[in-house]
């Protein structure tokens, strides 16, 4: 029977409702009545009920008792319609006992329910024993038992109304701040009035595949530490690690290292704004810096590179200062941006899932599939070796594959983020070629211009973030002052052919790298010993550190694609400049030899002159002397000469070039890393003044 009855004074009825709900009443009370004058009721028939008005037939019977009991309101639904019935539960309950029970609700790890029964329970043992140990607030004596067995107002359903906390309460108690954070209201973010790396956020991601890396037989899945600007939505740097299996049965993941070229990588790269300072939000976890660090960052920029976390305030707290922080939501932006990353990745070979529940039933078939290779590679010829073709890609074509998606995501204009701009790709109308940037219409003909057939499109992040650094004073720290971020990537080793040869083995595979420079002035001398600090994954430029300890320049990657013409074309400059350079030291260090030379040349030249062997038109006179002008023997006297002469600034000017390098770097070297202090992975506080840092 329904538990829900009309107030006696009511005068509500069946008419008082919508015309369609009376009609569904009616329509069941006259088969009701049909049912009722046939007889005693046929199964049949209320299975025939049951499959035109969608009830079972247990809840029919229900109805037509309660019809037969309540009359024709008992035909309308009240779930729909409750405001018209009385729960018979008009019972005003303390508020103190409302608090206690919502405590008792909140005290459950997982339910409601079993916090109730516990309160029966309590308030029966207080009405039995009187112990006021025991006495349940908001009441001097225990209530008394209403008509349920328990005291009126007390029933399961109206306690869950009354006294059960709200879902954020519930989620907070039992789960924590961050997961109640989800039911709280919603501040939504704009990336409306922010500027060029004014914030940055970094945090690691975990790539839905695996690869294969050389020398180990079972595949490993990627890591990837990256940030991404704010302002544009650019990603702007990252490294992968393989989770490698060491012997001790750990794994080699992202460590503190990886943060710590990132960071300098980005500073070198991109340099920090000048105009508002740059906020570089991180997390509590991989990504992250010492506070000593962050404040030397604050400390060479003048106060404007800013190290800190997100706060559950909503707070940047910088990394040095004590506060509550730790805050998920407070790199929203590039959750997205990784969420986004997956779906992209989704495509490339070497799939495993988001999750466990989600991974590819061919996965351990794979596995097996790349283990049997590994081995067998192990008894075939380099040659042949390479030929393998296995389920999982190679590290280095992770690498490359993972730079194809960033592009491919930094470039994209299927997008709906605030504040980019819509621009207007163009074309020559009627011709079936690539849409192209309105800079390029520069290059075009007036006379085409009414031709031309235009696209609206988003502008990139890529694009954003070109239009917005160029509005930006940004300004960059000495290379010298970075070293500290490079101390666990350095590689010890001697000036050899005027350059720096770095051979590494990186995952028992052999990598070569030449780093120097393009002036030869600033090449130090063959043979001398230096330290190299550069990103292995990233080695575009090295900083390098004299013998004496001091930093002695930054040293860039000597390498030309035959496919880039501008790289090859600056090869071979550099190339003729090392050569000039060595062809005029040679000459320097030979003038007293030539100097002879010339000496018994212009003897000879005098005497055959007083033969009259040589007419006087030949000679010239002019502020340098008396030269002949345009035999074979002058014009090679000229040139040496010439060239005595500019050996000879040369050496000079290297002098004074070394002298000034070495006045203007501190007397002192960095400051390295203590070893022996939290295993290596924190440095020793450094109170260091900031021109010991600059060059």
């Amino acid at each position: 029977m329904s538990t829900l009855a009309l107030p006696a004074s009511s005068s509500v009825t069946l008419y008082d409702f919508p015309a369609h709900v009376q009609v569904k009443a009616l329509d069941l009370k006259r088969e009701f009545e049909e049912i009722i004058s046939s007889g005693s009721p046929a199964r049949s028939r209320f299975q025939a009920l049951s499959a035109r008005h969608g009830k079972s037939v247990g809840r029919l019977y229900a109805l037509l008792k309660s019809w037969q009991e309540e009359g024709d309101l008992a035909l309308v639904d009240k779930r729909e319609f409750s405001r018209f019935w009385d729960r018979g539960e008009d019972v005003t309950l303390p508020r103190e006992f409302l608090e206690w029970a919502g405590g008792q609700m909140l005290g459950n790890q997982r339910k409601s329910k079993p916090a109730y029964r516990r309160i029966i329970e309590r308030w029966r043992e207080w009405k039995q024993t009187g112990n006021p140990r025991i006495a349940i607030p908001g009441y001097a004596t225990p209530p008394p038992t209403g008509s349920r067995n328990h005291p009126d107002g007390w029933s399961y359903t109206n306690l869950m109304k009354q006294a059960q906390p709200p879902k954020a309460e519930q989620v907070l108690a039992r789960v924590g701040s961050a997961a109640a954070a989800a039911h709280l209201p919603f501040l939504p973010g704009t990336r409306e009035g922010v500027r060029w790396l004014e914030y940055v956020f970094f945090d690691d991601v975990w790539h839905d595949r695996k690869c294969k890396v050389q020398g180990y037989l079972d595949p490993v899945r990627i890591l990837q530490l990256g940030c991404l600007d704010y302002a544009s939505g650019l990603y702007l740097k990252f490294g992968l690690r393989p989770d490698l299996p060491r012997d001790d049965g750990t794994r080699a993941r992202l460590q503190r290292r990886d943060m710590l070229l990132l960071v300098a990588s980005l500073l070198m790269q991109h340099g920090y704004p000048l105009d508002y300072p740059m906020h570089l939000v991180l997390e509590r976890g991989t990504a992250t810096l010492s506070a000593a660090e962050a404040q030397m960052l604050y400390d060479l920029s003048g106060g404007q590179i800013r190290v800190g976390f997100t706060s559950m305030e909503g707070r940047f707290v910088l990394a040095w200062m004590e506060g509550s922080s730790g805050n998920p939501r407070g790199k929203g932006p590039l959750e997205s941006w990784h969420n986004l990353f997956h779906n992209e990745q989704g495509s490339l070979p070497g799939q495993v899932g988001k999750d466990r529940d989600h991974s590819p039933a061919a996965l351990y078939g794979s596995d097996r599939e790349a283990v049997a290779i590994a081995k067998a590679s192990l008894l075939l010829p380099r040659e042949l070796r390479d030929e393998l073709d296995g389920p999982y890609p190679s590290l280095d074509e992770a690498l490359i594959q993972t730079h194809e998606v960033v592009d491919k995501i930094n470039r994209r204009r299927d997008h709906q983020m605030e504040g980019f701009r819509q621009i207007n790709l163009w074309r020559i109308r009627g011709t079936q070629a690539d849409f192209q940037h309105p800079r390029d219409l520069v290059h075009l003909d007036k006379a085409l211009e009414p031709h031309i057939e235009w696209l609206p499109v988003m502008e990139s992040p890529w694009e954003r973030g070109q239009r917005l650094s160029a509005l930006t004073r940004v300004a960059f720290i000495p290379p010298g002052a970075l070293i500290r971020f490079y101390e666990d990537s350095h590689f010890s080793l001697k000036v050899e052919r005027r350059q720096a040869k770095v051979e590494i083995t990186e995952n028992k595979r052999k990598k070569t790298w030449y780093f120097g420079t393009d002036n030869p002035e600033e090449m130090l001398p063959e043979g001398t010993k230096i330290t190299l600090h550069f990103d292995p994954q990233h080695p575009e430029y090295a900083l390098v550190i004299g013998p004496d300890g001091l930093f002695a320049g930054l040293w860039t990657r000597q390498i030309a694609r035959r496919d880039d013409p501008e790289a090859v074309a600056r090869g071979i400059r550099r190339n003729q400049a090392y050569l000039n350079h060595t062809v005029a030291s040679v000459r320097g260090k030979r003038a007293e030899y030539l100097a002879e030379q010339e000496r018994r040349t212009s003897k000879n030249v005098d005497v055959l002159a007083r033969a009259d062997l040589i007419p006087e038109s030949a000679f010239d006179d002019n502020a340098s002397g008396r030269t002949i002008r345009s035999t074979p023997v002058a014009e090679g006297m000229q040139r040496v000469l010439e060239a005595h002469k500019k050996a000879t600034d040369e050496e000079r000017g290297r002098d004074r070039y070394l002298r000034d390098l070495r006045e203007r770097t501190a007397s002192q070297p960095m400051a390295t890393p203590s070893p022996e202090e939290d295993g290596g992975d924190e440095f020793e506080e450094h109170r260091t003044s900031l021109a010991d840092f600059i060059q």
